[in-house]
């Protein structure tokens, strides 16, 4: 006489597939999130390997720049030249210098 018993085999049976369906979508997930994961390990990982290398090139690039400073101010001498300065009136000196020469022609001078 009792016929609710049916409906309560569907109901769980029901609930049951739902149960696993919604199982499956979360081992999904995880296993998604695992991949994921696993994807950006690896991609900070040559990012990490790349940026080392670089390092690595700019280390060795600047103890080659820094030898070379080092030799280069080894073989020159590290003086400084002043710039000789004209004196004033020097230019009519040496105009003069030239006239008294000139007239001077044949005389012991090498200039003429």
């Amino acid at each position: 006489m009792s016929r609710g018993g049916g409906g309560d085999g569907a109901a769980r049976r029901r609930e049951e597939r739902a149960r696993r369906e919604a199982e499956e979508r979360a081992r999904q997930d995880a296993e998604r999130a695992r991949r994921d994961m696993m994807r950006q390990e690896q991609a900070n990982q040559q990012r990490l390997a790349r940026i080392q290398q670089q390092n690595e090139a700019r280390a060795r690039a600047m103890e080659q720049t820094m030898a070379a400073n080092v030799s280069n101010m080894q073989r020159t001498p590290t003086t400084i030249k002043r710039k000789s300065r004209k004196k004033r009136g020097e230019g009519q000196r040496g105009m003069d210098k030239l006239r008294i020469a000139m007239s001077e022609q044949g005389t012991s001078t090498n200039l003429g």
